[in-house]
């Protein structure tokens, strides 16, 4: 069976919990659309859930260091951070309620939200 569910990310809140529960071995396709802000409206940071092709996160409070600033990434659960983007599709390696997040160690003055389609099957 194929499900699919809509969630809005805000851009100013450490892992938003989507209310999506996965389990271990299901398929899960997440799209996402819009464009965030991670830096109090300068224009300079705004991206598409992509993130910021020329600014990498490297701040010990970002919650995937490495990843570019205002990317949408996301986890499972508690488990490990993982890449989401524009598009991102995997097979679950383990169940959880799936997270995702603006990539960013400040998120008071950030703006905007991605809109997301997650499809689990």
């Amino acid at each position: 069976m194929t499900v699919t569910y809509t969630a809005s990310v805000p851009a100013n809140v450490l892992w938003f919990n989507t209310g999506i529960k996965i389990f271990k071995g299901q398929y899960v396709t997440i799209q996402a659309a819009g464009i965030v802000n991670t830096w109090g409206g300068r224009g300079i940071s705004n991206s598409d859930a992509g993130g910021q092709a020329t600014y990498v996160c490297d701040d010990p409070g970002c919650p995937m260091r490495g990843a570019l600033y205002g990317e949408l990434i996301g986890r499972l659960g508690v488990g490990t951070p993982f890449r989401v983007g524009t598009n991102f599709d995997f097979t679950a390696p383990g169940p959880g309620a799936l997270f995702l997040s603006v990539n960013d160690y400040w998120f008071k003055d950030n703006l905007g939200e991605f809109n997301v389609t997650v499809t689990v099957k």
